[in-house]
């Protein structure tokens, strides 16, 4: 169960390790967004500057501001690549820790049945042994007292007509010798 504990502890691990970088990837797609609708706004802005003929100064800014969005944009593609990757990464870490869980659970649930089943066995083969004893005491029992029995009747003298009515009655049964 050690095992087990520690694979809860990566699956949690994993787990959070998923929650940041699925954060971090919702973050910067966001980030995109943003910078992608003020390029918009930005381009938008510069072509009614030159289309209206307002000063060149306005104009360089507004390219100088477009050319740094386009920089920013492109970190921005460059870190969401990358966190793309440790999501993707970190998701496989996460799958590999709930299937070893999963064979660790498998493990626990098989030992724990063969337990089971050995304390059924042994259950079992105590039983069978206290009815053996059980037997064994009734017939111990029976052949003592058939032996009292027998004693019995050899002091009172009647062992010698014991064994003649036997062979009397094997020759009544035994059709050759009867008659």
């Amino acid at each position: 169960e050690v095992l087990l504990d520690r694979s809860t502890k990566a699956v949690d691990m994993a787990r959070q390790g998923c929650i940041r970088a699925s954060s971090r990837v919702h973050q910067l797609e966001a980030q995109m967004q943003r910078l992608q609708a003020l390029q918009t706004e930005y381009s938008n802005r510069l072509r009614e500057s030159q289309d209206r003929a307002h000063g060149i100064s306005q104009t360089v800014s507004y390219r100088n501001f477009l050319v740094q969005i386009g920089g920013l944009i492109d970190r921005t593609i460059q870190d969401l690549n990358a966190a793309r990757a440790v999501q993707a990464a970190d998701l496989r870490d996460l799958q590999r820790t709930e299937l070893e869980q999963n064979k660790y659970e498998a493990l626990i649930e098989r030992e724990d049945l063969k337990a089971s089943v050995a304390a059924e066995k042994a259950e079992q083969r105590a039983f069978e042994d206290q009815l053996l004893a059980e037997v064994l005491r009734h017939h111990a029992q029976t052949h003592c007292h058939a032996i009292g029995l027998v004693s019995r009747c050899v002091e009172s003298g009647i062992a010698s007509e014991i064994v003649r009515f036997k062979q009397d009655a094997s020759v009544s049964q035994d059709p050759a010798r009867g008659s």
